[in-house]
């Protein structure tokens, strides 16, 4: 576990934090339409391979419970819904630039 003092500081020294994927940004404007096209939002996923790695692993978690696995990222968005894409894809994402932000 990284000392979170020592995070701080790189961000000090440094003077700014590193910009959100592209992935990332296209993945919450489509979240936040009045609609969510979550076909879209699959085909956004799909770009990015770490993305759609950790969506497939939640959705066949002993966590999530689903009745029988899925192996395709399409379907797994609509099981999992926006919300839940969204918010791991920003956790991910928190956590790839804070491990930049520490070396």
């Amino acid at each position: 576990m990284s000392d979170p003092h020592a995070v701080l500081n790189n961000l000090k020294v440094s003077g700014n934090l590193p910009s959100m994927p592209q992935v990332l940004v296209r993945l919450i404007d489509a979240c936040h339409q009045p609609e969510v096209d979550l076909q879209k939002v699959a085909r956004i996923v799909s770009k990015d391979s770490t993305l759609t790695a950790k969506i497939l692993q939640l959705v066949n978690s002993a966590f999530i419970g689903a009745r029988s696995a899925f192996i395709d990222v399409r379907q797994a968005v609509i099981y999992l819904g926006a919300d839940t894409v969204r918010n791991l894809a920003v956790s991910i994402s928190v956590q790839q630039v804070f491990r930049r932000v520490e070396t």
